[in-house]
């Protein structure tokens, strides 16, 4: 964090910094508040936090004075207290009050250990050299905790605590969290490693490991993981010298689909669901923007961007109706959905919308086209019968046989109709789908239309609602699994077995 001015109040002689602020919480504070809510970190969020986080120390262990020579700048004091996360996106690593440096005059008096306890590397307690792994270690811990919601080694006592540090001791982060990925618990065990010389030997390394399995993940690393957490657990962003920039969001807006307070510490969190993820949203927008295709279980290719078709006047008829176009139009987000301009309004529709539209406009107006014709044919015969009727005639006219009818003129008939009674031995009309949904491995997300509406194994009831439908299966390390069903039948079954990525 940069300072901006380093000065000395003339009233009492004391010194002062001015550094920057931070619109945000700590991740300490971040932490707190989503163990408070029985719920936990997203993936993203946690690799994005701790990602920045071995940026910043890299910059900070890379720095060099004016010779050449390395500052040897070790931080000493990494843990989620000291890294800002703000409502932008942006995460700043704080506090180097207790920092090391080469060119420092004074060193640690023995015997005296800098640091938080539960965040020590084993050479800080044992009062060995250390150096930029030192700084290393304290984000392992850091990465360990965002991603179990558990503290590794803290205990009781501090007596303890140290103990655990010394032996390396810790619960695999697997055993916490069911389905944990095996590539992530490789980086932090090497992180938490004993001997320095078998962790990352700097945090660029690391930053690379923990983007790379981002990447392989396919999560959304970035302000994006960020700001999606901070809108879901602060409601309000007011500051003394600004309006608030939100209204209060409403309970069901979180997505922590659980009951209870947190799980006992040591105990498994297998029930515990995290709050919504940005890359859960961008599988949503995914869903909307996708042709739908043929149920052969893959996720279909996104509809083209195209340009958007001329309007259309509104004073136009059924022949000035532009030709048909061949180009899919361009998607909204949500379809059919009314927006208004001005006092004009105007409504988007989605692509099928917009064919089923052309379609009908065509068809009404070749409806009126022959309904025109067959009038004018009726008209002419009316004209013509007149006009014979009033010519004078000497000629005695015969009879028209009694079975001839005319075109024209059909008899009129009255039928009556009687309403059908319903029959109570027949089933009523059902109003919701039965759905059933079972994945291998389980605990998948389940999306209808882009919503979450649960976790496999699911087994609920939908409303019924015409038109194909999106369902998507999804599992951090797996294929996503698409498919389009129709929501008229009395119910849905499908089980899924999910391929590794």
């Amino acid at each position: 964090m940069p300072v901006f001015e380093l000065n000395h109040n003339k009233a009492d002689g004391r010194y002062y910094l001015v550094m920057e602020y931070v619109h945000g919480q700590t991740a300490q504070a971040v932490w707190e508040k989503t163990l408070e809510l029985g719920a936990a970190l997203p993936i993203d969020y946690s690799l994005t936090v701790a990602s920045a986080a071995a940026s910043a120390l890299y910059y900070a262990h890379s720095r060099q004075m004016r010779d050449g020579k390395s500052l040897a700048v070790v931080h000493r004091d990494v843990t989620l207290s000291n890294l800002m996360v703000g409502y932008d996106g942006t995460v700043k690593l704080i506090d180097f009050g207790i920092a090391k440096a080469a060119n420092r005059r004074h060193g640690t008096q023995v015997g005296y250990v800098k640091g938080k306890i539960g965040y020590l590397a084993p050479e800080q307690i044992a009062g060995k050299r250390i150096d930029h792994r030192t700084d290393i270690f304290a984000l392992g811990i850091v990465l360990y905790e965002l991603t179990t919601m558990h503290r590794p080694f803290r205990e009781a006592s501090d007596h303890a605590t140290i103990d655990r540090i010394k032996r390396g001791l810790f619960v695999p982060p697997s055993e916490l969290v069911p389905n944990y990925p095996r590539g992530l618990e490789l980086i932090v065990q090497k992180a938490l490693k004993v001997n320095p010389d078998e962790r990352f030997q700097d945090a660029e390394q690391l930053r690379r490991e923990l983007e790379a399995l981002g990447h392989r993940q396919k999560l959304i690393l970035g302000d994006a993981a960020i700001i999606e957490v901070m809108v879901q657990l602060y409601d309000e962003r007011d500051e003394p010298w600004r309006a608030p920039v939100m209204k209060k969001r409403a309970a069901t807006d979180l997505a922590i689909p659980i009951e209870g307070a947190t799980p006992p510490r040591g105990t498994s969190r297998g029930s515990v669901r995290s709050l919504r993820a940005a890359t859960e949203l961008a599988d949503q927008m995914e869903i909307q923007v996708t042709e739908h295709g043929e149920d052969d279980g893959h996720v279909t290719d996104p509809l083209p961007v195209v340009k958007e078709p001329p309007a259309t006047p509104a004073h136009a008829t059924a022949t000035e109706f532009p030709e048909p176009i061949t180009t899919p139009a361009r998607p909204s987000y949500p379809a059919d959905k009314e927006f208004k301009t001005g006092t004009r309004p105007i409504t988007t529709l989605s692509p099928a919308g917009s064919r089923s539209a052309l379609v009908s406009w065509l068809m009404a107006g070749a409806v009126v086209a022959v309904g025109f014709v067959v009038l004018l044919v009726i008209i002419d015969a009316l004209r013509s019968r007149t006009a014979e009727a009033e010519r004078p005639d000497t000629t005695p006219i015969a009879p028209p046989p009694r079975a001839a009818k005319t075109a024209v003129e059909p008899p009129k008939q009255v039928t009556t109709v009687k309403p059908a009674t319903p029959d109570p031995k027949l089933p009523a009309e059902t109003t919701t789908v039965r759905v059933s949904i079972k994945s291998s491995p389980a605990d998948a997300t389940v999306l209808l239309d882009g919503q979450k509406i649960g976790h496999t194994p699911y087994e609920g009831d939908v409303p019924v609602a015409p038109g194909p439908h999106a369902l998507k299966v999804r599992k951090p390390g797996y294929r996503s699994v698409s498919w389009n069903v129709r929501l008229d039948g009395p119910e849905i079954k499908k089980e899924i077995p999910l391929k590794p990525d």
